[in-house]
């Protein structure tokens, strides 16, 4: 009965895409499929864009340049894109 249970529950996942062209050139992706509406945009960041990690702890963490632009999804409202690895 627990096994049976289990599968009619709905599940929330998303799916990791990783595309690589002859030329050796590589698209990363993912997909958000959750149950509800998470409010999301599209949201585009250009290359050479300035980043400030965070630790664990919620400290500043390693700064760098974006060397990519890059395109992704927020969720509630947030001012960058969602990215799970």
């Amino acid at each position: 009965m627990l096994l049976l249970s289990g599968a009619a529950q709905s599940v929330q996942a998303c799916t990791g895409i990783l595309l690589t062209a002859a030329d050796g050139s590589v698209v990363h992706a993912r997909t958000m499929e959750f149950a509800i509406d998470i409010q999301s945009d599209v949201i585009m960041i250009p290359r050479g864009y300035a980043r400030t990690g965070s630790t664990p702890d919620g400290k500043e963490g390693l700064k760098w340049k974006a060397k990519y632009a890059s395109v992704g999804a927020n969720g509630g409202g947030q001012a960058v894109y969602i990215r799970w690895s």
